[in-house]
């Protein structure tokens, strides 16, 4: 009974597989060498590109347009990892809840019961949402150190500034020497004005590349100087003057949310014991008596 039902479970995971196209015919050799040649010429080197989510095929029928959207959004916000695209998230999100549930299933099948069918249910969905779940932690990561290096890279962007660079010269400086995620997408910015973007779209894409209000409001800022006329530099070092005060805030914020937080682990885990260290002798000396 175990080995028909294993065997079932395993021919719909392989029809499933067929249906949703991630069995496919091996590429010719001459379709491989194509590919091979672009790659080299850079590419398709980012996570996504443009209509990504039309690549996905057969795929779209195993989530909703809500979750795609907003799985594109959170890769856009995680970074380009080369290699990663979102058809690639979507068939790791069927496979690994293949995997699980056929794991799951065959354990159900050993001797059913409620609870290992609730199990099986259970180990599927998160095993299907998990990378959905990582993406976004991922997404959030990026974007917070985004915020923590703004400051200080700022500072450094006004100190080339005063040393006689231009602003986007001071900003590739500071990107070619600085590294994280505020760095990749500073040079990324002065990358597409090379190619020639121009500066209030390029800031704009950077605005849209990113969840960071702070870093929003640079690339606005930065775009209403230019249309205004007004010095950059000087919107520069009044932004660095600003980010500063707000860090300053933000930490003192966290460090004032701290006893809060304190309160739930000091009432379950060191008041309960305290009482039984304070109260066991008294318990004792009374049952003693009696």
């Amino acid at each position: 009974m175990l080995l028909i039902g294993s065997a079932f479970v395993l021919a719909a995971c392989l029809g499933l597989f067929v249906i949703l196209g991630l069995v496919k015919a091996p590429e010719e050799p001459l379709a491989v060498l194509h590919r091979v040649k672009s790659m080299s010429r850079g590419e398709g080197a980012e996570i996504f590109s443009k209509g990504d989510s039309d690549s996905l095929g057969r795929l779209r029928i195993v989530t909703v347009p809500t979750l795609i959207e907003r799985a594109e959004r959170n890769i856009k916000l995680s970074g380009h990892k080369a290699g990663w695209t979102l058809r690639r998230l979507m068939m790791g999100k069927v496979v690994a809840a293949t995997v699980v549930g056929f794991i799951l299933a065959t354990y159900w099948l050993a001797q059913p019961s409620g609870q290992r069918f609730t199990l099986f249910l259970l180990g599927t969905l998160v095993a299907f949402f998990f990378p959905d779940i990582w993406l976004n932690s991922r997404a959030k990561e990026r974007q917070e150190q985004i915020v923590r290096e703004l400051p200080d890279t700022l500072d450094q962007t006004v100190i080339a500034i005063e040393s006689g660079l231009s602003f986007e010269g001071a900003l590739q400086r500071v990107a070619a020497t600085g590294t994280g995620p505020l760095a990749e997408e500073f040079t990324r910015t002065l990358q597409d004005m090379q190619l020639g973007m121009s500066r209030r779209a390029a800031y704009n894409s950077l605005a849209d590349r990113t969840s960071a209000e702070d870093l929003k409001r640079f690339c606005k800022q930065i775009t209403q100087a230019e249309e205004f006329g007004v010095s950059i530099a000087q919107v520069v070092r009044n932004l660095a003057k600003e980010m500063r005060l707000k860090r300053k805030y933000r930490a003192e914020e966290i460090a004032q949310k701290i006893p809060v937080k304190m309160i739930f682990p000091l009432a379950t885990c060191f008041m309960p014991v305290l009482f039984i260290i304070i109260l066991f002798p008294v318990g004792y000396g009374l049952a003693q008596q009696f």
